[in-house]
């Protein structure tokens, strides 16, 4: 009896030591993937770049998302430009990728803001060429992040869209059509995408924004999506919270409508590698 002991243990060492070993081995690296954010309060708000990592890593447990947010309230992109901190991340930061996101009315400080003057446009592709520029020099992949209009100024989406679709073709960019998502979301159902104010993002319309730049960023969107994300929240300030917080709740039926307008109806503005 005692021998048959010590042979059963020896079968459950070999058994655990060899199983572990294996275990370990046998697990693949993560793939890593940095996302650095250059925008405003309508990328910080409710924790945009957090949701995006949080939303890819669950999809894709093989997937290690490093996400960093440079902004303020009002930034541009001529006042990331002049700043600097932007430009210092884009050179030494080795980011895969670079949301770009510009002000709402794209840093206007002339005339009314009417987003149909083509000086805002000028103004825009100028600093938009640089920044790519700088983005393209460092081996990186520039993301336009298009805006959404304000919930009271719809004539405009469509000067959004159109100077961010010709910048993102000129430079060969990704363009991901967070605007154009909007506006067809808000054409079907009652989910509402704005905050209070009528212009910065509701939890809806940052988790739409997630959905569409992890859409555009990894040319994948499957049909079993997350609604439940917990992340670091974004702090007043830029810095982020100390704890893993619940960023957003939505149930299958709302996530389903959500991505309805991902794919593949903006499959226009999103171009495959």
């Amino acid at each position: 009896m005692q021998k048959l002991n010590k042979f059963l243990l020896g079968i459950v060492f070999f058994t655990l030591h060899f199983g572990i070993t294996f275990s370990i081995y046998a697990q693949p690296e993560k793939q890593v993937e940095r996302v650095l954010f250059i925008g405003n309060s309508y990328t910080y708000y409710n924790s945009l770049p957090q949701l995006l990592k949080a939303l890819a890593e669950q999809i894709n447990p093989y997937l290690q998302v490093e996400v960093k947010f440079i902004g303020g309230g009002g930034a541009s992109f001529e006042k990331h430009w002049e700043v600097g901190e932007a430009l210092d991340e884009i050179r030494t930061g080795k980011w895969n990728y670079v949301v770009l996101q510009e002000q709402s009315t794209f840093g206007a400080v002339f005339g009314s803001g009417d987003l149909s003057d083509s000086d805002i446009a000028t103004q825009f592709y100028k600093y938009s060429r640089k920044f790519v520029n700088e983005i393209n020099l460092n081996n990186s992949q520039a993301v336009f992040f298009m805006i959404w209009c304000k919930k009271s100024q719809e004539d405009y989406q469509k000067y959004i869209i159109e100077y961010y679709s010709t910048i993102a073709n000129e430079l060969e960019s990704k363009l991901a059509p967070v605007g154009k998502a909007w506006e067809m979301l808000r054409k079907i159902t009652n989910i509402n995408l704005y905050n209070y104010d009528g212009s910065h993002p509701s939890i809806a319309g940052s988790y739409l924004s997630a959905l569409c730049l992890y859409k555009t960023i990894f040319n994948d969107l499957p049909e079993e999506i997350p609604g439940k994300l917990f992340g670091r929240e974004i702090l007043y300030g830029g810095e982020l919270s100390k704890d893993r917080r619940q960023l957003c709740n939505f149930n299958p039926a709302q996530v389903q409508v959500m991505r309805s307008v991902i794919e593949p109806q903006t499959a226009e503005f999103i171009k495959s590698e």
